[in-house]
């Protein structure tokens, strides 16, 4: 005799499956926000979530596609990084990249802003995700590897101010109508 049945061995199984797929999900991640420049000119600002299941780096590269990007531009890193910019290169072909090391050792588990790059993009719409991977630049292994998120931005609440004037809008175009109306009898 069994001592479970198919329905418990069905909820047993999907659990394990559930923990295998959101354990990888709770990983370092990098995530990013788009800010246009104006003409085909953006610029990416980075962050790195390392608190979850932290991963021990102290190397950040992150790949940016020959077809659509140029003219990468380190614009800002914390003190504790050194940046270098490679040119995406259509003729090899080979992407370009943006890879920063960490001087003051390793990254540890933190969230923090890490860098931001200028470019232009010659993509259709606005520039999405780009490869990244975290290293260990002693060994060069990668510690971990994905491809880069959108910042979740805060709604941004209307102010309270713009709420009264809305009111006071509809309550003085009643008055008027009501004016209006008395002033036809």
């Amino acid at each position: 005799m069994s001592l479970l049945r198919p329905a418990a061995i069905r909820v047993l199984s999907g659990t394990l499956v559930f923990a295998m797929f959101s354990s990888s999900a709770m990983a370092a991640s990098i995530s990013y926000l788009t800010t246009p420049l104006g003409g085909n000119s953006w610029r990416y600002d980075y962050w790195v979530d390392n608190t979850s299941a932290p991963v021990d780096f102290d190397e950040v590269t992150i790949f940016f596609d020959s077809t659509r990007f140029s003219s990468l531009r380190a614009a800002t890193a914390p003190t504790a990084w050194d940046l270098l910019v490679v040119q995406p290169d259509l003729a090899i072909p080979a992407d370009g990249f943006l890879d920063g090391i960490r001087l003051a050792g390793s990254f540890g588990a933190q969230a923090a802003q890490l860098f931001s790059i200028t470019f232009d993009y010659a993509g259709i719409g606005a520039p999405a995700s780009q490869r990244f991977e975290l290293i260990d630049s002693a060994t060069f292994a990668v510690r971990e590897s994905g491809l880069t998120l959108p910042a979740a931005v805060p709604a941004i609440p209307e102010p309270r101010g713009l709420a009264l004037l809305g009111v006071a809008m509809i309550a003085a175009l009643r008055t008027y109508q009501a004016r209006r109306s008395n002033s036809g009898r």
